[in-house]
């Protein structure tokens, strides 16, 4: 990211960080760190495994399916988001269910601080 380290209070990362592999999910969490000031809150959203678009397109990576147009989406589970999250404090973790084009889209919201 083109930002200095620690300058952000919070950050809003939604409908990003499914639609990369796991190891570019876990690069932009490590940078969403660095801008982020000590105690600064992210909010982000993952995919579940649940999700009815799970298993569409090409499984390129574990639980990574490539969709027509080339765009990797990572379904996760409540684990590897706690994984993810180790050096965080998690405020919210929370799955909702929703209705969507193909079924229902079934989406972690996380909201953590940064310790």
């Amino acid at each position: 990211m083109p930002h200095a380290s620690k300058v952000f209070g919070y950050v809003l990362c939604l409908h990003v960080l499914p639609y990369h592999l796991e190891y570019g999910i876990a690069a932009c969490l490590s940078e969403l760190s660095r801008v982020l000031i000590p105690g600064g809150l992210l909010f982000a959203d993952f995919l579940d495994r649940a999700d009815a678009e799970y298993g569409y397109g090409e499984e390129i990576e574990l639980n990574t399916f490539l969709e027509l147009g080339g765009v990797p989406v990572h379904f996760t589970d409540e684990n590897e988001i706690k994984r993810w999250f180790m050096h965080w404090e998690i405020i919210t973790l929370k799955a909702f269910t929703q209705g969507g084009v193909k079924g229902k889209r079934v989406i972690w919201n996380v909201a953590s601080r940064k310790s």
